[in-house]
């Protein structure tokens, strides 16, 4: 587990599902700066363009697996683990160390950039789904998993959503988890050219959730 100081993700909606699309493509641009330097071998697995089968879709919500970053060292942790898991662990243990394998199989890789000393950059685009009701909801926790943030390290989360997008801010939020602790946005909401930017700043290790509709 590499201990990280800055963790900032930035995500940019387009709104595709307005034009024949059958989602929205969101693209994501994170910057990370560790204590030690992540070995170049260290890939992340990350959520894709693909459409996962309902049915893969539905165990793995079941088994509380979430589509978020996670390097392949913390997979092959937790896959190492399974064995163990299933002689001794709870069941709860078992399946999450099972959902992890089967997760990642669904996801693609992508290789850090270097950018400096124990600096790195990730990027990539997935396909983001709506709900039942034709909202989308982007949820993340940072830092990713497989880092830990010491005392003193800090989170930055924004999301630029898409022209006239309706943000729900009932439902947009950050929640340090464990604790229940809810984070408000520091700023009032930012609106460009009819696109809102939803922002969070936190020394934690804050769950967010950003909830938007057209």
């Amino acid at each position: 587990m590499y201990d990280v100081q800055l963790h900032e993700t930035v995500m940019t909606v387009s709104p595709t599902s307005r034009y024949n699309a059958k989602f929205d493509i969101v693209h994501v641009e994170t910057i990370i700066k560790t204590a030690q330097p992540i070995p170049s071998e260290d890939i992340f697995f990350v959520p894709s363009m693909d459409k996962v089968p309902s049915h893969i879709l539905e165990i793995l919500e079941l088994g509380g697996f979430c589509f978020e970053p996670i390097p392949m060292s913390e997979v092959t942790r937790q896959i190492s683990n399974f064995e163990q898991a299933v002689k001794n662990g709870t069941k709860e243990e078992t399946l999450a160390d099972a959902m992890v394998g089967l997760g990642a199989k669904f996801m693609k890789q992508v290789k850090m950039t270097p950018i400096g000393d124990n600096f790195y950059r990730i990027s990539y685009d997935f396909a983001l789904m709506p709900e039942d009701d034709g909202s989308f909801v982007i949820q993340t926790t940072l830092p990713h998993k497989g880092f830990n943030m010491p005392r003193a390290g800090q989170v930055r989360f924004i999301v630029v959503l898409p022209t006239n997008a309706k943000c729900d801010r009932d439902a947009t939020k950050g929640e340090v988890e464990g604790s229940h602790q809810i984070i408000d946005e520091p700023t009032p909401p930012n609106v460009a050219n009819g696109r809102q930017v939803v922002s969070f700043f936190y020394q934690n290790d804050p769950k967010f959730t950003v909830k938007y509709k057209y």
